[in-house]
C-alpha cells in the first residue's frame, strides 16, 4: 500500500512534465525540442535491426518502447496510410504496427476493416476488389477527410521500412500467412518483426514457415496458458497481449516471471490514456511502464505517448544495452 501511494503522489508530477510542456502537434509533427529525439530508424540500428535485442534490453532496464497502432494516424494522416508511416518514423523512436488482408487477387494490402467505406472512398468488402480497383481509392482520414494518400501493398511498404524500422503485424481475415512470411525474408526483415497471433493455430502456421518469428500472443486465463504451453510455442519467449495498461493481473505477473515482454494498449475507452493526453492532462497509469515492467504500449497517439515515457525517464535507453545478446 506504502509503494502504492508513493507512486501515485509523486509519479504524476513526472508525468505532468509532458502535460504541462505543451506538447503539441503541429501539421502532424512534435515540437521541436520532442522531434530531435532518436527515431524509428536510429532505434533499429541501435539494436542492429533485433527485435529480441530490444525487448530484453526493455525487461531489464524496466522501461518501454510505444508501437503506432495501425500506423498512428492523425487528422491528414489516414490509418496504415504512408505518409502516417513516415511521420511516425521520422518522429520517435517506435514500432509501426499495421493490419495485413488479401485483396481478391491474391495480393496482401494494408487495411484493418473487411469493409472499405470507414477508411476509403470506396465501398464494400476489400477481398472482393483486385489490387488495380482498390489501387485508384483514396485513403480516408479517422476525422472522414478524403486525403491524396493510396493504399499500400505489404511488398511496398516493407520495400520502404525494412531495415529502417521495428515491425509488428496483425493478420486479419483473409490474408496469407505464407505470403506474409515469404516477404518478410525476402525483404530481410524477419529479425525486425513482431508477428501478433489471435490463435494457436495461426501462430503454429508462422513459426512453421520462420521458426524463431518473434510472435505476440492474446493470453487471457490458464487454460490458454496452457494450451499455449502445450503446443511448444513457448519454447522461445513470446510476447503476451495483455489488455488494457490501466489493469494488471495475478497471470500476467506470473507470464512476466516467466520471462515474456508484455504489451498493454493506452487507446482502450472514452477516458482513455491517448485521450487524456491529447487533451494535456495526465496518465498517471503510465507507471506501469516501470513497475511492474510494460515493455510496449501499443497506441492511437504514440507521439505523445512516447513524448509523455520519454520526458519522465521511461523510454528505453538504447546505450544502456548491449547490442550483441541475441
Amino acid at each position: 500500500m506504502i509503494k502504492q501511494i508513493r507512486a501515485h503522489l509523486l509519479f504524476p508530477i513526472a508525468l505532468c512534465l509532458a502535460a504541462c510542456a505543451k506538447i503539441q502537434l503541429v501539421d502532424g509533427r512534435l515540437g521541436p525540442e520532442v522531434s530531435q529525439m532518436p527515431n524509428a530508424e536510429t532505434l533499429h540500428t541501435q539494436f542492429e535491426g533485433n527485435i529480441r535485442s530490444l525487448l530484453s534490453c526493455a525487461q531489464r532496464q524496466k522501461r518501454g518502447v510505444v508501437v503506432a497502432h495501425r500506423g498512428g494516424p492523425a487528422p491528414g494522416y489516414p490509418e496504415n496510410a504512408m505518409n502516417s508511416f513516415e511521420r511516425i518514423a521520422k518522429n520517435a523512436p517506435i514500432i509501426i504496427e499495421v493490419d495485413v488482408l488479401s485483396t481478391a487477387d491474391g495480393i496482401n494490402v494494408l487495411h484493418h476493416d473487411d469493409q472499405l467505406g470507414r477508411t476509403t472512398t470506396g465501398k464494400g468488402y476489400l477481398h472482393d476488389h483486385t489490387w488495380r480497383e482498390l489501387s485508384i481509392l483514396n485513403l480516408v482520414d479517422n476525422g472522414g477527410v478524403p486525403t491524396k494518400e493510396r493504399m499500400v501493398t505489404l511488398d511496398q511498404f516493407l520495400a520502404r521500412f525494412s531495415g529502417h524500422a521495428f515491425l509488428m503485424f496483425d493478420l486479419k481475415a483473409p490474408s496469407s500467412i505464407d505470403d506474409l512470411v515469404s516477404l518478410i525474408e525476402k525483404h530481410g526483415a524477419l529479425d525486425s518483426s513482431i508477428f501478433i497471433a489471435y490463435n494457436t493455430e495461426q501462430a503454429l502456421s508462422i513459426r512453421a514457415l520462420a521458426p524463431t518469428a518473434q510472435l505476440a500472443l492474446g493470453v487471457s486465463d490458464l487454460t490458454r496458458l496452457k494450451q499455449i504451453n502445450a503446443s511448444g510455442l513457448a519454447r522461445l519467449p513470446y510476447i503476451v497481449l495483455a489488455g488494457n495498461l490501466e489493469s494488471e493481473t495475478s497471470l500476467t505477473e506470473t507470464l512476466r516471471q516467466n520471462g515474456n515482454p508484455i504489451l498493454k494498449g493506452s487507446y482502450f475507452g472514452d477516458d482513455s490514456i491517448d485521450t487524456r493526453l491529447s487533451r494535456g492532462l495526465g496518465a498517471p497509469e503510465l507507471q506501469f511502464v516501470s513497475d511492474p515492467g510494460i515493455q510496449l504500449v501499443v497506441s492511437n497517439r504514440p507521439l505523445l505517448v512516447h513524448a509523455a515515457i520519454a520526458k519522465a525517464g521511461l523510454a528505453i535507453d538504447p546505450k544502456r544495452c548491449p547490442t550483441n545478446n541475441h
